[in-house]
């Protein structure tokens, strides 16, 4: 993390419900550094245990601060609504989630989900081809695919009947959401 405040560089990776990203920025100058540690976090992140310790603390604290936000509430409404409250898609994070997690969970997740099969590679910026391929060969070429097909991802059966739908709350502000299935 110094090193990479140090050269005004970042990495950063998320996820959401239908895939992840891992992505970095940095001055043209420092690509071939930065590149190296990008390639070491998206193929063996190290899933540091302070961190994810630190990581369960602030999603306690906003799994209890659910019920204050009306964005956050109307969010979790309409995903119940769409897909319906057995779903996976509208299933929340709970408390005993947060407690089960274990960094051997994280890396098993990693090495079955983060794999190089129909990944994408999006660059912009001051690189040459021939020099985003030298770094490409140099440190994801031997990243290996991984055989296991991934499960079919889950049916949705709900069929939401459409209509207005009120969650009354005591909120001095109000959050509309709106949405509905669209193409598998």
């Amino acid at each position: 993390d110094q090193e990479l405040d140090d050269l005004g560089a970042a990495i950063e990776a998320s996820g959401g419900d239908e895939y992840s990203t891992v992505s970095f920025s940095c001055l043209s100058g420092d690509v071939e550094s930065v590149f190296e540690r990008f390639s070491g976090v998206l193929r063996s992140p190290a899933f540091d245990a302070q961190r994810l310790e630190l990581w369960k603390m602030l999603e306690l604290d906003a799994i209890r601060r659910r019920r204050d936000d009306p964005d956050t509430m109307a969010r979790m409404a309409l995903a119940e609504l769409v897909y319906g409250s057995p779903s996976v898609y509208s299933a929340e994070t709970t408390p005993e989630s947060v407690a089960k997690l274990s960094r051997s969970e994280l890396i098993a997740y990693q090495r079955h989900f983060i794999r190089p099969n129909g990944s994408l590679l999006a660059v912009s910026g001051d690189i040459t081809r021939e020099r985003l391929q030298t770094l490409l060969e140099k440190g994801l070429l031997s990243w290996q695919r991984n055989p296991q097909e991934l499960a079919p991802l889950p049916a949705i059966t709900q069929r939401p009947a459409p209509g207005i739908y009120v969650l009354e709350r005591e909120f001095d502000q109000a959050s509309i959401a709106m949405g509905h299935l669209g193409p598998p």
